[in-house]
């Protein structure tokens, strides 16, 4: 059974158990349909405005999408139906580096609404490379993530070794992470010799700025062989050795290695050397527990810009747009339907929300003193259209008051 059929299956015994918030193709369709109807009927009950409040949608070059109102287009969330669950779980998943729950969740929760945790734990729990790393983890190392309060302050390099499935004439990895940010850069090496992993470094130190104590688990002598070909190559240039953290460093070339072995296979390729730079990409970019973001937003303030991958525009879109102009023609054409209510529409929803109390305040029993003054106060609901703006605030408060008015009376 193919990973879809058996997701579909087991989703399809999970909505049976509880009501959940998703939606088949069907349903979805319908609740565009409904939408449009309310948003040209001009007579809305309660009900049609709490709709609108919770649905609405878009249309971008003839293609109309469910979304949640927003009053920003960046902010734009999709409701995702049934049919298509599995290939934006599935996306988000290869995008994250095979990433788990909480980095899903963070990934998803911008651009989609309907998505829970179930679906996540499920569809996490048919992926083979996630098991199969989860078994292999060894037990006992406990690695607990240290944080500093100075950019470049301490930093670790580490050699992977790739020896046992090298890559054309590359069989280690240079992995460089700056302790506070945890920002890793990922470098192929040819060799593990001073003189090749000093090139890197230098390269690594101009673009990002050098750390005042460098850490490796490679050993001391390692470290020092690259603090005396870095001051040939760079005079007055001094950093210190420091002892690093052995748990640290294991669980993070660890992860560097599973992610990678993941890429290579949902790419069936064995070309690790280029799939280096994706991985670094995708670890820059994933929540990390300690800080509660990623290492990209601690390193530089901001979320990574990764094209048009992140915007508002619909997947499907995206592959007919090639040029700057044919992004200029859908935006133009994006017209967004979570437009905020005008004033008369939320005066229309006032009104009627006073009319439903004094029907029920006109359910209540009271004695024949007070029914002159209840109808007088109950006339107040109906203003005149010219008056709307004005006595809005009053009409609200003045029924509320009288409704509870009548209630202590009814009560004594």
């Amino acid at each position: 059974m193919a990973k879809s059929e058996r997701f579909y299956e087991l989703l399809r015994r999970e909505q049976s158990k509880v009501n959940c918030v998703s939606m088949d193709k069907v349903k979805y369709e319908h609740f565009i349909k409904k939408v449009k109807t309310l948003k040209v009927n001009p007579h809305k009950d309660g009900n049609d405005y709490r709709f609108l409040k919770r649905y609405d949608v878009i249309e971008i070059n003839g293609v109309t999408k469910l979304i949640s109102p927003a009053t920003d287009k960046e902010s734009i969330t999709y409701f995702v139906y049934d049919e298509e669950l599995f290939e934006v779980l599935n996306d988000a998943h290869i995008t994250t580096g095979h990433g788990g729950r909480d980095r899903m969740v963070k990934h998803l929760k911008s651009k989609y609404k309907n998505i829970t945790y179930k679906d996540i734990l499920l569809f996490l729990s048919l992926c083979q490379p996630c098991l199969q790393k989860q078994k292999s983890q060894k037990k006992g190392i406990v690695a607990k993530s240290l944080l500093f309060k100075e950019l470049d302050h301490r930093c670790q390099v580490n050699l992977i070794d790739f020896q046992s499935q090298p890559d054309k004439d590359f069989k280690f990895i240079l992995a460089y992470q700056d302790h506070l940010t945890k920002f890793v850069v990922l470098r192929a090496l040819k060799t593990k010799m001073a003189a090749e992993v000093c090139e890197h470094i230098i390269d690594i130190f101009t673009l990002l700025g050098a750390p005042s104590i460098l850490l490796s688990d490679n050993g001391q002598e390692f470290v020092n062989t690259i603090m005396n070909n870095l001051v040939d190559l760079w005079p007055n240039f001094k950093i210190v050795h420091g002892k690093p953290n052995q748990g640290i460093a294991e669980k993070t070339n660890q992860e560097i290695e599973n992610m990678l072995s993941a890429w290579m296979k949902d790419h069936k390729t064995s070309n690790w050397s280029y799939g280096l730079k994706f991985v670094q990409l995708m670890k820059n970019c994933a929540l990390h527990s300690a800080l509660k973001k990623s290492p990209y937003e601690g390193m530089f303030g901001c979320s990574p810009q990764l094209g048009l991958a992140k915007s508002s525009i619909p997947k499907k879109l995206l592959n007919n747009i090639q040029t700057e102009e044919d992004l200029e023609t859908v935006i133009r054409e994006d017209t967004m339907g979570g437009e905020p209510e005008t004033e008369n529409q939320f005066l229309d929803e006032q009104i009627c929300n006073c009319r439903r109390r004094r029907k029920r305040i006109a359910a209540l029993p009271l004695s024949d003193d007070q029914h002159s003054n209840s109808e007088e106060d109950m006339q107040v609901c109906e203003p005149e259209p010219s008056s709307k703006v004005k006595n809005i605030k009053n009409i609200t408060w003045h029924v509320l008051s009288s409704y509870w008015k009548k209630i202590l009376l009814k009560v004594c």
